[in-house]
């Protein structure tokens, strides 16, 4: 069985995948999957295991060539693991299964901006109840 993960549009074999999210939407990956020779139409089981402990459990059917695929909600951070498992046909494939962890990980914030404040007054010496005129520009430090 080989496992493959769909992260946007880059494709990883790694079966320790970091991921930064970049708001709090949920955000959703692909698994890909081919169970080798090509078996069709047999059973795989994708079990998610979710950072709270929540398990849900996915059966899948391989297509023509042997591949199965399942889209992925990671709806908070943390860790996931994604086993898929395949029972074997009882005859002449034996078991086998493949794990992969997902790290969901809150991407930071954004760097704060430090505002630059400069006041200039028209005259540096005024008398009380003078009046004096005072102009300003306020910027983002670099």
């Amino acid at each position: 069985m080989i496992l493959w993960l769909l992260v946007g549009d880059k494709r990883t074999f790694s079966r320790h995948v970091h991921i930064w999210v970049k708001d709090k939407r949920p955000y959703t990956i692909t698994l890909h999957g081919e169970l080798m020779p090509e078996l069709t139409s047999d059973s795989v089981n994708i079990a998610v295991t979710a950072p709270d402990a929540t398990v849900q459990n996915t059966p899948l059917t391989t297509d023509a060539n042997g591949n199965f695929a399942l889209a992925i909600v990671l709806s908070e951070t943390g860790t996931y693991t994604i086993a898929a498992s395949y029972a074997g046909d009882g005859v002449k494939y034996g078991p086998i299964s493949q794990t992969i962890t997902v790290t969901a990980v809150a991407a930071p914030p954004p760097a704060l901006i430090t505002p630059v404040m400069t006041l200039t007054a028209d005259n540096s010496s005024v008398t009380v109840g003078g009046t004096v005129n005072v102009s300003g520009n306020l910027s983002a430090s670099s």
